[in-house]
């Protein structure tokens, strides 16, 4: 039985996203298990128009896992492969050369910035005319996108200091997801925590929704602990700071429901900080649930990052979905931080790994690390 909802029964862009979003799953989580995934066969599980929208996906992610392993695509790379979508692989290939490096497919609030050389002649671009125009705001650079947002690095005019800005894609710009969006909004600052992004401001300019936050320049959590060689007991240190901020939402009635090492970045300083709240939930009271249903997910629907999923969250079933659902992905990040691995194995379809994550037994960390600590 298929877990996943019917998305052919509603014309909505929030259907057309989760589609994306369960193949881009699936793609990086062959990245993940050390398989090198066909680009080729995951656009062809998803039928026209929402294609091109994929193909623009899954290029950017697949240009950065190649990048991480030292490889330099290429516009023809690509091409030959996929010749009916030039345009979208050119668009999405322009976008990576972008100043600052684009380190996550998913709604990151801030990455860091890199220093790249100069693209070829044929893919300059003009600030003027890629950048949106905002008023109070000058935008410098993009700094990353996917899903329904995309994030920009800005100067807030009025105040002289940069800010992450995040505004929803033309695409995407429906009533639903504008609703989702002015929901982040409200979720996010209900939090006022040293290691949770703060948002500083938001609003509309005239078809484009937007809101402000605190720019964070630092690393993957994950990329952070390998590069830093980090030892058990300073990656334990590391997240008890991360649960304390998680802690912290939870008793504001903030429910995560996407936490990963790419929504987690470890500053210069070596302070984590939790960011993007585009799929967290309100836990209600059931009067509350009543009223705000509709703003919700409905059950069925899958949101979050497959890799990272509680049984609960993986099946759909929304109103199951409490606090625990973030401690579960705290500790799916510490297995993986410790032991390189995951829980539960990452190959073959999303199905495949949905019924193991919700039907299997997890991995135990010392199959993997056998010298590791028996209490942890």
């Amino acid at each position: 039985m298929n877990r996943f909802p019917d998305d052919s029964t509603d014309g909505h862009e929030l259907p057309t996203l989760q589609r994306i979003d369960k193949v881009c799953d699936a793609f990086e989580a062959q990245w993940l298990s050390g398989e090198r995934p066909d680009i080729v066969a995951h656009v062809s599980s998803i039928d026209e128009p929402v294609r091109a929208e994929l193909v623009m996906e899954l290029v950017r992610l697949d240009v950065d896992y190649r990048c991480r392993v030292g490889d330099t695509p290429q516009l023809e790379d690509y091409a030959a492969r996929l010749p009916d979508y030039v345009e979208q692989i050119r668009k999405a290939l322009h976008d990576q050369t972008l100043p600052p490096r684009v380190q996550d497919v998913g709604e990151t609030a801030a990455l860091e910035p890199t220093t790249k050389p100069n693209p070829p002649d044929d893919q300059q671009f003009s600030l003027a005319t890629d950048y949106p125009t905002l008023v109070g705001y000058r935008i410098t650079g993009r700094l990353g996108g996917g899903g329904m947002g995309i994030v920009w690095r800005a100067v807030q005019l009025s105040t002289g200091r940069e800010v992450a800005l995040k505004t929803i894609k033309e695409s995407f710009a429906s009533d639903e997801s504008r609703l989702r969006f002015q929901r982040e909004v409200e979720l996010a600052a209900r939090l006022d925590h040293s290691n949770i992004a703060q948002v500083f401001e938001s609003g509309r300019d005239g078809d484009t929704d937007y809101f402000a936050m605190r720019l964070v320049q630092g690393q993957n959590l994950d990329r952070y602990v390998q590069a830093k060689g980090l030892d058990q007991r300073k990656v334990l240190k590391l997240m008890q700071v991360v649960c304390d901020a998680v802690q912290h939402a939870h008793q504001r009635g903030v429910i995560h429901r996407d936490l990963k090492p790419a929504n987690i970045l470890v500053d210069e300083q070596g302070s984590p900080q939790v960011l993007d709240f585009g799929l967290a939930k309100i836990q209600l009271d059931e009067s509350e649930e009543t009223r705000h249903r509709e703003t919700l997910t409905r059950d069925g629907q899958i949101a979050g990052t497959l890799a990272y999923m509680s049984p609960e969250q993986a099946a759909g079933r929304t109103r199951e979905i409490d606090t625990r659902t973030d401690i579960y992905a705290l500790g799916v990040m510490l297995y993986r931080l410790l032991t390189d691995h995951t829980p539960h194995d990452l190959a073959g379809s999303s199905l495949d790994v949905v019924r193991r994550i919700v039907d299997h037994d997890v991995r135990l960390p010392r199959e993997f690390v056998p010298e590791m600590n028996r209490e942890l």
